[in-house]
Order: structure tokens, then C-alpha cells, then sequence
């Protein structure tokens, strides 16, 4: 198993392989890769702005203007940004009826007789970010006994230059698929505590609202009803996650957040979704849901290799040491509801490095990428799961 020291290269080189199916699905430890975000104390703060002068950079704050919606139809937000540095998050402050602006601070502060509200900022850091590369090299006598033409030249340039590209290719969608599977682990060992709902398992909510019996998971999975259910209880949780709330967030104390409709990302297992189709025969979930900007069906969370079987535990299954330490190996996850910047992937520094060896006849080019993987767990999320109910 791999252990909490290993590189960006060697958890991509083990994730990549078990993509392939060359090694069996093991525990991948993420905790040196998936950067959580930091408060740092304001020497820290003035330590690091100083590094940043002269430097362009850009800060994004996670909180948007919150109206409406039934009555915002027009409204469109189409801000670019480059590589995050940090992101801000802002508790809005309380409507009052008069403020003063003598002695205050970050918070609630009491003057005189008034009590005033001022926004707290919470502000998370990301910093951690690590490199890794696509090496290919070719020597001249390969060139030189295998091709008479410039053309065919050409075409096996291209040819290598497509295979580089191919890998770089999975090993990002490795990575991608690693860092949401560590936000969903994030969110299993969170639990549905102190007043949070990370987790829905569909199956007790099915039987709360109906006869509250117990269920098996593989009788909810057979049982048309319960299917077409789903339906309305993804619809009732896509319209609480973009109201103002507090109930989807995975720290604590994280304060009110929504996801606006363009960072809306719902991600559902195919299996689960083709057992809805077929069972129900209806057209609700396919308009309501696959219409979503940021919609996506998964085959499985995580990869699947010559000793795997298809069947439903697998597919729904991860197996993950997530950024904080804890080990999670779970199945019956089927969806996925998040806010986009909650978990995010962004390439600090992309470029070829090129070297040539005239005494070796050696041409060697170096795909380099510094890579940062992001879950914010102050923003909003929730995992649906199918597990066994117990009335």
C-alpha cells in the first residue's frame, strides 16, 4: 500500500495502472497530493504577500450575489481567472437598524446600546502543488533505418507526440477522478452531524416518507417505485443546495453558501442512472437532470481492472485515503450534487523540455506539468448512497 511520503509521480503512476487494469485497485494515499486549504497567521500572511509583489495573480471569492431565482432568468456571470492562489469566503453581514463606525471590529460588536454585525472573512489558503512529466525519447539510427521519406517522418513525430499526449491525457483524468472521490470520502467521514447533511442514503429516505420499513439495498435497486423516487428526491435536493443554506458544507463552522446554477455539478454512476430509465419509463429524470451545464455519467468512481467484476457494489465502490488521514473503502454511491470550485485542478506551469545528445544520437522531449488539486470544504456538496435501511 502506498504510504503518506509518495510523490505526484508515483501516485499517478499507481492510479494510471490501475486505470489500465495492470495492478488491482488498492488504497490510494492522497494526503500529500489533495491540497485542503490553510489559515495562516498574519506573519505567515505578511510573508507571503511580500513574495507576491510584482507578481500577477488572481483571488476568486467563492460567495456571489444572491438573488431570487425564479425571477433572475437574465442574469449571467462569465468571469475568467487563471491559476487559484486562494479563495475567500465572506459571512454576509445581518440587516440592523442603525451602525456605528467608531471601534469596530471583524464580527459583532457591542457600542453603547447597538449591537453592529460586520462581515467575518474566512479566508483558505492553497498552496501545496507538485510536479510530474511524460518523458519520450528516440535515438537517430531509429530514424534513419525505419524511414526514406519526409512524410513518413512526419507521421511518426506525430505519432509519438499523440501517445505523449494520450498519457498526459489519462494521467489528468486519473487525478481528476482521485480528487473528487477524496472530496466524497471527505464528506462520508464527515457524517450527518452537528447539523450537516453530507451523506443521503436514498433508500431510508424512500421508506421515511412511505411505509418506513426496512429496505434492502438490492430491493430498492429492483423496485420500480422506489426508482421513480429518485427523481423527485434529486430534484428536492439540486433546489436546496442553490438556496442560501448552511446544511451542505463539510467543515462545522463553514457559514451560508449556494451554488450558482453555471458551478452546479452533479455526477451520477450510469449503472444507477440506466436502472431508472429502464424501470420507470419516464422522461423526468432525463429533462430535469441531463439538461444541466456541468452533468456527467460515470461509468465507476473509481477504475476498474482484469480481476473486477461489473456488478453494482464495484462499480459504486472507492477505495481512498483522503487528505485528512482517513482510510474509506465504501460502495453503493451513486450521485453526486457540488459546487464546481469545491473540487478543482488546476496546472500551475505547463511545458516541453527538449535535449538533444549528439555522441549518444539521442533526441529526448520532457512533458512538465506542476500540477495543484483543490477541495474546498467550506462550500457546498452531498453524496447520495444506496445502502440497507433499518426502520
Amino acid at each position: 500500500m502506498p504510504n503518506n511520503n509518495n510523490t505526484m509521480y508515483e501516485v499517478l503512476q499507481n492510479a494510471t495502472n490501475q486505470m489500465l487494469g495492470s495492478e488491482a485497485i488498492e488504497n490510494i494515499d492522497l494526503r500529500n497530493i489533495i491540497d485542503v486549504g490553510t489559515s495562516w497567521s498574519d506573519l505567515q500572511k505578511e510573508q507571503w504577500v511580500g513574495k507576491l509583489s510584482a507578481m500577477y495573480i488572481d483571488t476568486k471569492y467563492t460567495d456571489r450575489e444572491y438573488t431570487d431565482k425564479r425571477n433572475d432568468v437574465f442574469y449571467e456571470d462569465s468571469a475568467k481567472f487563471g491559476a487559484i492562489t486562494q479563495i475567500i469566503s465572506m459571512e454576509m453581514p445581518d440587516i440592523i437598524a442603525n451602525r456605528s463606525w467608531i471601534n469596530v471590529t471583524s464580527g459583532v460588536t457591542q457600542i453603547g446600546q447597538n449591537t453592529v454585525y460586520l462581515p467575518i472573512v474566512d479566508e483558505q489558503l492553497f498552496a501545496g502543488s507538485d510536479s510530474w512529466a511524460v518523458s519520450i525519447a528516440y535515438t537517430g539510427t531509429q530514424l534513419n533505418e525505419a524511414f526514406r521519406s519526409e512524410s513518413g517522418l512526419l507521421q511518426f513525430n506525430n505519432y509519438v507526440k499523440l501517445m505523449a499526449q494520450n498519457a498526459i491525457s489519462l494521467h489528468k483524468a486519473t487525478m481528476n477522478g482521485l480528487n473528487r472521490n477524496n472530496y466524497i470520502a471527505g464528506k462520508i467521514n464527515a457524517g450527518n452531524q452537528q447539523g450537516r447533511i453530507n451523506v443521503v442514503n436514498l433508500v431510508e429516505e424512500y421508506q421515511k416518507e412511505h411505509s418506513n420499513q426496512s429496505m434492502t439495498a438490492q430491493q430498492f435497486l429492483y423496485d420500480e417505485n422506489a426508482l421513480r423516487y429518485c427523481s423527485k428526491i434529486f430534484k428536492k435536493y439540486k433546489s436546496l443546495l442553490t438556496d442560501m443554506t448552511t446544511l451542505f458544507t463539510t467543515k462545522w463552522d463553514s457559514k451560508g453558501k449556494f451554488i450558482p446554477t453555471d458551478r452546479f455539478v452533479f455526477q451520477v454512476l450510469s449503472d444507477f442512472e440506466a436502472r431508472i430509465e429502464s424501470e420507470v419509463y419516464s422522461d423526468t429524470y432525463h429533462n430535469e437532470f441531463v439538461q444541466l451545464p456541468l452533468y456527467r455519467s460515470v461509468n465507476s468512481w473509481q477504475a476498474l481492472t482484469g480481476t473486477s467484476s461489473a456488478d453494482f457494489n464495484t462499480l459504486s465502490k472507492i477505495i481512498v485515503t483522503d487528505s485528512s488521514g482517513n482510510s474509506v473503502e465504501k460502495s453503493g454511491i451513486v450521485a453526486l450534487m457540488v459546487d464546481k470550485w469545491a473540487i478543482m485542478h488546476t496546472i500551475v506551469q505547463n511545458r516541453v523540455g527538449y535535449q538533444r545528445d549528439d555522441i549518444k544520437d539521442i533526441s529526448m522531449y520532457d512533458y512538465q506539468f506542476t500540477s495543484r488539486y483543490i477541495n474546498n470544504l467550506t462550500l457546498n456538496g452531498v453524496v447520495f448512497t444506496v445502502e440497507d435501511y433499518t426502520a
